[in-house]
């Protein structure tokens, strides 16, 4: 696996910032995902595997809620990812999160979580279905 780029929107005030990195360090990589997930933003890292097919592992903060992606080529075609929520008080409410609507199942609360799906996913280029179905 090698990894191509990490990119990252902050949204604290307006206009937001962000950024990209070419082939960056893990502590590079933990270093904006913390300042993301403690402010708004986005965070996604992108990567091709051995037979140049795409990855791109997504997160979309806002106030504390966290929404968790992970597409991958596959034989023509994009499947899509993502986190499974299984302890949410209201199944079926909706969240809104960066201009979109999320049913709550869909949606982590947890920064350790996230942080671990990113480790996971810069050290081996996937996550395990424990934390993305």
């Amino acid at each position: 696996m090698k990894l191509i780029s990490l990119s990252w929107v902050v949204q604290v005030d307006f206009p937001a910032t962000g950024g990209c990195i070419y082939d960056p360090a893990w502590d590079v990589v933990a270093e904006k995902l913390d300042l993301v997930l403690r402010t708004d933003g986005s965070v996604i890292l992108d990567a091709e595997d051995d037979a140049d097919r795409s990855r791109s592992l997504q997160v979309q903060v806002e106030r504390g809620n966290f929404l968790l992606t992970l597409g991958v080529e596959s034989e023509n075609e994009w499947i899509v990812r993502g986190f499974e929520n299984q302890n949410v008080s209201a199944p079926g409410e909706m969240i809104a999160l960066r201009g979109g609507f999320w049913n709550s199942t869909k949606i982590c609360n947890d920064p350790e979580i996230v942080t671990s799906v990113f480790r996971e996913f810069f050290e081996s280029g996937d996550v395990s279905n424990q934390y993305l179905s």
